[in-house]
Order: C-alpha cells, then structure tokens, then sequence
C-alpha cells in the first residue's frame, strides 16, 4: 500500500517508470522552483554506511540527472530498492524515491506540490486520503 502518511504518493512503479520520472524531474521542477539546486540525501538501503544515511548534498537542477546515474553505477543507490530524499533549498517541497518502489510527495507549498504532480500525468499519484478510501474499498 503506498504511504499514507505523505501528501501524495504514487502507485508501485516500475524501474523504467522511475527511471523516467527522474530523467524527466529537472524539467519539471524548473519552472515551480525558485533555486536551480536540490537537496538530495542518501537514505535507507543505499549501499552506504547508516551513519551517511541522511546526510545533506547540495545537486543542481540539470546535473540531478546524472547523480543518479553515478549513483546507480557505483552500487549506492539502487531504483526502487533504496531511499533517496530530495528537497527544495527551502524545503517547501520535498520528495522521497522510495525503497517500495513509489515516489512520495510533501512539503509546506501545496500550489508547488500540485503543479509537480499534474505534471507527471502518467504516473498515478494520490492523496493519503484518496488511497486509504481506494483500499478500503
């Protein structure tokens, strides 16, 4: 089940889906955001030491891409099997790469986070409310 708790979150994706929407992020985020870097941190899974877990880099917008990309050849980030957290410099807006294969979506500027979201229009993105009533259906 996708996370409840966050604002929006995905349906389960695949890789390619995920591959994808990263490719297409910084594309997206550029006109929404008023910064051209992102906060990106290492998280659960990520073939890191814990204690490097959640620790803060500093990735522009148009190099983001390519990030993951390293990551994802040395072994430390892994699609859909590791977290990755990325945020706005303000962190208005924040965005989780789940290790269950989703995406979650939260942050304090809902009119960024709803622009984010219709912008992916082939990825099935809800609210915490929408998917708890799709499953207690």
């Amino acid at each position: 089940m996708p996370n409840l708790g966050a604002k929006f979150s995905s349906s389960y994706i695949t890789v390619e889906v995920m591959r994808e929407f990263i490719a297409q992020l910084p594309a997206r985020l550029r006109p929404i955001l008023s910064s051209s870097n992102l906060t990106v941190s290492y998280g659960w899974g990520c073939n890191l030491h814990p204690d490097l877990w959640y620790k803060p880099m500093n990735v522009g917008l148009d190099l983001f891409p390519y990030f993951i990309e390293d990551s994802v050849a040395q072994g430390i980030f892994q699609i859909g099997e590791s977290d990755l957290l990325i945020e706005s410099p303000d962190s208005h807006l924040q965005l989780l790469l789940c290790h269950e294969s989703d995406i979650h979506i939260e942050g304090t500027d809902n009119e960024t986070i709803a622009k984010l979201v219709e912008s992916f229009p082939n990825i099935d993105f809800r609210s915490a409310n929408d998917w708890k009533s799709h499953y207690d259906h």
